[in-house]
């Protein structure tokens, strides 16, 4: 998964994508925000649409990580989920 970040970054950087302006409300504000990590599912929809992988395959592969996730209860990322965001998605 880190090769790839590190690629979609270092294509980012040759090409100079700039990351999307966003509004910051509390800061009356438009500041750049930040790019965000391949996710599992993004990698997942890769393989398919590469046709790495078929259909059943595909299918098979989002609900064994969705039942994986939640077992171990990692994010979208694969990381561990922290405090704040198990706090956030509490409320």
């Amino acid at each position: 998964m880190n090769d790839l970040n590190n690629k979609l970054n270092q294509i980012r950087t040759d090409l100079n994508v700039q990351p999307p302006m966003m509004w910051y409300p509390n800061c009356q504000k438009r500041h750049r925000s930040n790019f965000t990590n391949v996710s599992i599912t993004a990698m997942y929809y890769a393989l398919k649409r590469f046709e790495v992988c078929g259909n059943d395959e595909f299918n098979k592969l989002l609900r064994e990580w969705k039942k994986y996730s939640k077992s171990e209860d990692i994010d979208i990322y694969g990381k561990v989920k922290t405090e704040k965001s198990i706090a956030k998605n509490n409320d």
